[in-house]
């Protein structure tokens, strides 16, 4: 009878560890999927049709939150929305209420510089920009 007790505690106690650790993986993920995009991030230099990246000297920026909201400053016009971050091929899917949604496909260079290749409803939306974090909202 022994036996037997010490057999369920020991198969209670497995399942225990088991939904802990699964939890700790949950947390984890979502952490770092937001972890690696949100933040302010700063456009550096615009690809050029010449086939090279030029200094900008433009005020350019996404701003991207846990909340999975986001502000993009293109030089004094500011469009917000939602976005979704699949962390799993760094891409970003952008909405915004008038329909200026952006596609955006992310290439990091590290934790705080990267590249945006962003396609848009029009020719003028889609652009391929560096960036660099400036701010983290951890």
């Amino acid at each position: 009878m022994q036996g037997i007790i010490r057999n369920i505690l020991l198969i209670c106690a497995c399942v225990c560890v088991c939904a802990c650790t699964k939890d700790g993986e949950d947390e984890s993920q979502e952490d770092f999927t937001f972890t690696r995009i949100v933040g302010k991030w700063e456009t550096t230099s615009y690809y050029t049709s010449g086939g090279y990246f030029v200094p900008s000297m433009i005020d350019e920026y996404f701003d991207f939150t846990k909340e999975q909201t986001y502000t993009h400053n293109n030089d004094g016009t500011v469009r917000t929305g939602t976005y979704f971050f699949d962390p799993n091929n760094n891409h970003l899917h952008c909405e915004e209420s008038k329909g200026w949604n952006l596609e955006i496909n992310v290439s990091f260079e590290s934790d705080n510089k990267a590249t945006f290749d962003i396609t848009g409803r029009t020719p003028n939306q889609s652009k391929i920009i560096k960036v660099e974090r400036k701010t983290s909202q951890q």
